[in-house]
């Protein structure tokens, strides 16, 4: 999913008195005020579309209620049924899918990844419970980790754009990190103040708060 190839270094701008670059320096970190505050999040997890729709209407009607529980605002119902599910249907990818987005949606992010990890493990050619586990990581900032379930997810199934929509925000999110931190160890750096304001104009980023998706991708639907 990820080209390490190009370089993202750029030639240095050479050092210069204050007196000439102080003007700009100033006009700059005015403008950098609201951006070293924040960083992009990539998209939240899954979330299936209206049940009305082909790609929900062909999964087991216990898979479609418990996905309408948890749509309609009852994770706690919704985890309960995923349990009884996978009871009854152990051999079922699906319920620990679900089970794994209900304790997300509970805030049990140490259960839901763990579950996930689980059925990504048993399951490694499943891309969406990677998809969703490289969410929760980068929810906890563990950026490699998620980047690491992103790419695993696309060597899966390399068409699965909602997986790559979110490795590129991720991709996005650590670079805007990192000049974040270049410009904080190093003020002078115009170079890094420039790149840092271009990739917050992005249209992506525009008018967008802590938390927000980049992007609205297409639902993937549980399996």
């Amino acid at each position: 999913m990820v080209s390490q190839n190009s370089s993202l270094t750029s030639p240095r701008t050479c050092a210069r008195p204050w007196s000439a670059a102080g003007a700009l320096l100033i006009a700059l970190a005015a403008a950098l005020q609201g951006a070293l505050a924040q960083s992009p999040a990539i998209p939240t997890p899954y979330t299936a579309p209206d049940a009305a729709t082909a790609a929900v209407q062909s999964l087991p009607a216990g898979i479609r209620a418990i996905d309408r529980q948890r749509r309609e605002g009852h994770p706690e119902d919704a985890l309960k049924a995923a349990d009884a599910w996978i009871a009854s249907h152990p051999e079922d990818t699906a319920g620990p899918f679900m089970r794994g987005l209900a304790l997300a949606d509970l805030g049990r992010l140490d259960e839901a990844i763990a579950t996930l990890e689980a059925l990504a493990n048993a399951h490694p050619e499943l891309d969406q419970p990677l998809n969703n586990l490289a969410v929760l990581h980068a929810r906890r900032g563990a950026l490699d980790r998620a980047r690491e379930a992103l790419e695993q997810a696309l060597r899966a199934n390399p068409k699965n754009t909602i997986a790559l929509a979110n490795l590129a925000d991720l991709h996005l999110r650590l670079a805007i990190d990192a000049y974040q931190q270049l410009t904080r160890l190093d003020p002078t750096h115009l170079t890094a103040a420039r790149n840092l304001l271009k990739l917050r104009e992005l249209p992506a980023l525009a008018g967008r708060t802590p938390g927000q998706s980049t992007t609205q991708p297409a639902p993937e639907t549980p399996r």
